[in-house]
């Protein structure tokens, strides 16, 4: 209500009218509030740290001071990037990587269709399933490396067949399977969300094709399937996302600074090897963007794909 339609309603007296106006004073500082603090925050933390790393990644700068950069580098930066074969090694190892997230989705799919159902024990495969994300990334990667090492639990039962042992960590042919393994059994999250799907789906339409004579696999496909589809190409787009980024689990396991035959080089760790060890301040902004635009790329790409097969009816 305005201040003037309040006055006109009843007779105010002057105190009441001096509590509605610094009422009215308060309601809009908060509401600006509001407004100007996140704005503030997204200058300050997102848009100002982008724009400085575009303008240093066409600077010569080999300290930590910016105030020793020489912006004359023009695009010779982004051009050793992308001529640098350091590059495309990381690069060979993201994008494997990256098959990851079909699998993950792919079982965590299956197992929330099975946890969907009335099975025996429901929330002790839900804690089981879930336990692996509140774990510590430390503890986890010493699990691991108990397991997968060349005197580990899996060697000990080759052992028994008289067979090599294998070192997973040092060896290339099997060190993106133990890299697979790890990030598959990290899958909690995305069997959460795909359960709060799964409550969300329209009962109606399943019975009425279970009624039609539709067996259980028909339905699922031709039913349940497609209402679960925006869900699982949220959960893809965010996992793709996330595993473009991908640096703790192969810095955590690595016996070398870049794993058997570069397979431990991701591109963000390359970019944070431009930046602490080579100490290429600029060629390592150049590195970020290039990132960047590569996870923009394959991010449009998978949107453009969804519309052959996400239902949102």
């Amino acid at each position: 209500m305005r201040y003037k339609q309040w006055c006109e309603i009843a007779p105010r007296t002057e105190q009441q009218r001096r509590a509605y106006k610094l009422k009215i004073v308060k309601q809009n500082v908060v509401g600006t509030s509001m407004v100007i603090l996140p704005f503030l925050g997204f200058l300050c933390f997102t848009l100002f740290p982008m724009l400085l790393s575009l303008a240093l990644a066409f600077s010569h700068l080999q300290s930590a001071l910016i105030s020793e950069a020489t912006f004359d580098a023009g695009l010779k930066n982004f051009i050793y990037v992308i001529k640098d074969e350091y590059t495309w090694k990381a690069m060979r190892t993201t994008l494997v990587y990256s098959l990851t997230t079909f699998l993950n989705v792919a079982i965590a799919v299956f197992l929330a269709s099975v946890m969907n159902r009335h099975i025996y024990g429901k929330k002790f495969y839900f804690v089981l399933f879930f336990l692996p994300q509140v774990c510590s990334s430390v503890a986890v990667a010493m699990m691991w490396r108990w397991v997968f090492a060349e005197n580990g639990v899996i060697n000990a039962f080759r052992l028994v067949g008289d067979k090599q042992a294998i070192d997973f960590f040092t060896d290339a042919n099997y060190y993106m399977l133990a890299i697979f393994v790890m990030s598959v059994w990290k899958n909690g999250t995305n069997i959460v969300i795909l359960l709060s799907a799964f409550s969300a789906i329209n009962k109606s339409l399943q019975e009425a094709a279970r009624l039609d004579g539709a067996d259980e696999m028909h339905v699922f496909w031709n039913v349940t399937f497609p209402q679960l589809t925006p869900t699982i190409f949220y959960l893809i787009t965010m996992n793709l996302i996330a595993s473009l980024q991908e640096q703790a689990l192969f810095q955590l396991i690595n016996t070398s600074a870049t794993g058997p035959n570069f397979w431990g080089l991701t591109l963000t760790y390359q970019m944070y090897r431009l930046m602490n060890v080579n100490l290429q301040y600029g060629l390592s902004c150049a590195m970020s963007w290039f990132i960047g635009i590569f996870i923009l790329i394959v991010t449009k790409i998978n949107f453009a794909l969804s519309k052959k097969w996400v239902s949102y009816d």
